[in-house]
């Protein structure tokens, strides 16, 4: 969301929807930074993995896309979580479990 202060962070949304909820906050129009937490297995065998998303709309205009590209690593270090997997997502459809899980490692 944009600020008179730039240089802030705007929490748009958390919550335990997952996958299903983050779609619902992405827009062609905007930038959005997440953090997605895929939980896989149960019991003993149970794991999560923690990825860094990166949406860009496609109805951002080239000059914002570039800009906030630029300060994607800075956002991600400003989070101060180890992640499994970055991920960049332009499509509506590459926000789900079936596209995602495979950019998470197994180790």
């Amino acid at each position: 969301r944009r600020s008179a202060d730039a240089s802030t962070l705007h929490t748009v949304g958390a919550g335990l929807g997952g996958i299903d909820e983050l779609r619902d906050t992405l827009a062609d129009d905007t930038v959005r930074f997440a953090l997605l937490r895929l939980e896989l297995g149960s019991g003993a065998f149970a794991t999560s993995k923690l990825l860094f998303a990166h949406w860009v709309g496609a109805e951002v205009g080239p000059l914002v896309r570039a800009r906030l590209t630029a300060h994607k690593f800075q956002i991600r270090n400003a989070l101060a979580v180890e992640c499994h997997a970055d991920v960049n997502l332009e499509r509506a459809e590459q926000v789900s479990m079936e596209q995602l899980l495979p950019r998470a490692p197994d180790s």
